[in-house]
């Protein structure tokens, strides 16, 4: 039977510029860990640490909105090895409260960290990338076309709106770039996607034209 844990009350708060512990655990078998956390800072930053491990573990990040909407930001890559003292880091733009996922099977000692970070802070440390590549995309009132599929190596996209008044809508179809369902990036704010390769992602702006930075990573 597959345990389930988690906290047993509260919510922890993540500060910005402070580290958060959010769970450091040594498991057997299989089970589900979940651990949530409110943050008061503009964006946090989330570490994986992996020590010992005899079988697998899959960490997923979502956010949790005032409503109890849950939205999945990003998935870390599936562990099946330590880590040698690799912290795997990505970002994670902040609605509400951030929940930890953590699957595991078999013994696993492991530990899940948080960093409070400021706008324009949010980055991201991508494991062994060859190059990395960037754009800049004027995009307008329509839905248009920020990173196209083709990268088939990708592993991260670091998104900026620089334009002083207008929201940014993004999605990963025409469809989804709307105001209506797309992701808001508000003006000046960064948006990281831990995305793959053959994955587009579209965006549309309140205002035209709207000044899109990305910087994409490629591992070899």
């Amino acid at each position: 039977m597959t345990r389930v844990r988690g906290y047993d009350s509260g919510v922890n708060v993540l500060e910005q510029g402070r580290t958060l512990t959010v769970i450091s655990e040594t498991v057997y078998g299989s089970g589900v860990t979940q651990k949530t956390f409110a943050t008061i800072s503009d964006g946090a930053v989330l570490s994986l640490f992996v020590s010992a491990i005899t079988g697998s573990l899959s960490i997923r990040v979502l956010t949790e909105t005032a409503d109890g909407k849950s939205y999945e930001l990003f998935t870390f890559p599936e562990i099946t090895a330590p880590t040698s003292g690799l912290t795997l880091k990505t970002a994670a733009p902040t609605m509400g409260n951030i929940r930890v996922e953590a699957t595991y099977n078999g013994s696993v000692s492991y530990e899940v960290h948080a960093r409070g970070v400021a706008s324009g802070e949010v980055s991201a440390k991508v494991v062994s990338p060859s190059r990395a590549d960037v754009g800049k995309v004027l995009v307008s009132t329509v839905p248009t076309l920020i990173v196209p599929s083709s990268n088939s190596n990708r592993s991260a996209i670091l998104l900026r709106n620089l334009d002083e008044n207008g929201t940014l809508y993004i999605g990963f179809t025409e469809n989804q770039a709307s105001e209506a369902t797309g992701w808001p990036v508000l003006p000046g704010e960064s948006f990281m996607l831990n995305i793959s390769g053959g994955q587009a992602v579209y965006g549309i702006g309140t205002v035209s034209p709207m000044d899109v930075r990305y910087v994409e990573a490629v591992n070899s």
